[in-house]
């Protein structure tokens, strides 16, 4: 292959193919002929960028994938009677010897983000794995995650809570952005939220990569099996926070992104016991940061100012205007994105990029959530109350269609303003149908909304696929 081809874009292209695992009779079509004209020191460089890569001995794609690959590939040069390298000959054979193949139950799948953030997220290599399907991302996750960065807005400054989150896929992606006040990810399965709280470790533990936070007293709480069943103390309803200059009644004025409309929010005389208890004990540390916000200078030390998070997720904050990526996510093989590279994976390598948004640090919890349980988040899940309520492919069995549909009318009716976004893949329309009379008759309005316009991910597309907006009527 010529140096002034095509190759730094097809190489970076077959990258991000391989780590999210697209199926090789995609990979392996027509258009990649250009395969069969490579020199043997052109394959053992696409091998280093695949197989063979730091990346994939960290993070490893299924081997049982990598041996499909290998196969597929050199099937396609053998075709043309190309010279194969002794590389890749070599590296096939030891997968093909490799007793791992048999019976691996973790692999991972890797996303090249932009030029500065890649997503690593561990799955099963099954669809049924220890009694669950939730140790997959479901395309709906996928769909979901595109249409939230296409209308990043939404999530601006707001307290989002993931119903049925999975391994976590949409909510990282939604964290990434950098906008979200607190995320809440919560599931039922405790394998699931095994493989959750590693994932959430694995991307939100390196202070470079994103400005998420993973909450410490949450991942703790994890690591001692002492999280299943309860809601962290630290996750509550955002409060308004006082401006200086500003009197009391000015907290409520309108268009005020950091305030709460005050018909959404419950006087203390209407509280139960328990969030009688979880009010007290929020105002007391309310009242001990406002004054510690009083201190010389304003600013206490143990705050500092938040860069800017690392570039976004649309076309305008690349640098060089006239390559803009149009598949944005992958950033595959644009001039504005020679450094994307996924390498070893160790998260945002150029640091935060001032694109003039205001984004300040995600507050990231976890948190076990059955839905067949009238609350089981303990006191903190009373004064808890979300902006938004996001979930992904949570229709799918009709005996926990009610159990779903109580849980979100429970957030729901916390406060006049918050909505859910429901994204399913409609695989049984008995099922779905079900689920809107659910609602309806729950006192849940619906709105169908517009799916994602943009293919941003690798995933299967072919179920039926619709999202709907919620409030409570």
């Amino acid at each position: 292959m010529e140096e002034d081809d095509l190759a730094p874009q097809l190489f970076k292209e077959l990258q991000a193919h391989f780590f999210q695992k697209v199926p090789l009779k995609e990979i392996f079509s027509e258009k990649t002929d250009w395969l069969e004209t490579l020199t043997t020191s052109d394959q053992e460089k696409l091998l280093k960028m695949t197989v063979s890569s730091d990346a994939c001995l960290n993070y490893p794609v299924a081997k049982e994938y990598q041996r499909k690959f290998l196969k597929g590939w050199i099937q396609k040069l053998e075709e043309t009677g190309a010279e194969i390298s002794d590389e890749v000959y070599e590296s096939y054979g030891e997968l093909v010897s490799s007793s791992q193949v048999i019976g691996e139950e973790l692999s991972y799948k890797t996303f090249i983000m932009s030029n500065d953030q890649i997503l690593v997220l561990g799955e099963s290599t099954v669809m049924l794995s220890h009694g669950t399907t939730g140790l997959q991302i479901w395309p709906a996750a996928y769909w979901l995650a595109e249409w939230m960065l296409q209308h990043t807005d939404i999530l601006r400054n707001k307290s989002v809570l993931e119903l049925g989150c999975g391994v976590g896929f949409t909510g990282l992606v939604a964290c990434m952005t950098g906008r979200i006040d607190q995320y809440v990810f919560t599931d039922w399965h405790h394998r699931v939220l095994q493989s959750l709280h590693q994932n959430l470790k694995l991307n939100l533990q390196h202070p470079s990569s994103t400005e998420a936070a993973l909450c410490e007293q949450c991942s703790e709480k994890f690591e001692k099996s002492e999280g299943h069943g309860t809601f962290c103390e630290k996750i509550r309803a955002k409060r308004p926070t006082m401006h200086w200059g500003e009197s009391s009644q000015g907290l409520w004025k309108e268009g005020n992104s950091n305030t709460i409309d005050r018909d959404s929010t419950p006087l203390k005389q209407d509280l139960d016991e328990n969030e009688l208890k979880c009010y007290d004990r929020n105002v007391l540390a309310e009242s001990e940061a406002n004054a510690s916000l009083a201190s010389p200078g304003g600013i206490p030390q143990s705050i500092s100012s938040t860069n800017s998070c690392a570039k976004g997720y649309v076309p305008q904050h690349h640098s060089n205007t006239d390559n803009a990526c149009q598949n944005d996510i992958s950033c595959v093989g644009h001039e504005c994105c020679e450094d994307s590279t996924i390498e070893g994976v160790t998260g945002a390598r150029n640091g935060p990029v001032d694109d003039g948004n205001d984004r300040g640090s995600t507050d990231v919890h976890l948190a076990q959530l059955d839905w067949e349980q009238e609350s089981n988040g303990g006191d903190e899940e009373h004064m808890y109350h979300p902006d938004i309520i996001l979930a992904a492919d949570v229709v799918f069995e009709p005996k926990l269609i009610r159990p779903l549909t109580r849980t979100l009318r429970r957030f729901l009716g916390k406060s006049k303003t918050s909505v859910a976004f429901v994204a399913s893949s409609v695989r049984n329309p008995e099922t779905y149908d079900k689920f809107l009379k659910e609602i309806d008759a729950a006192g849940i309005r619906s709105e169908e909304l517009a799916g994602p316009t943009s293919h941003l991910f690798y995933y299967d597309r072919s179920c039926p696929m619709r999202l709907l907006k919620l409030a409570c009527s």
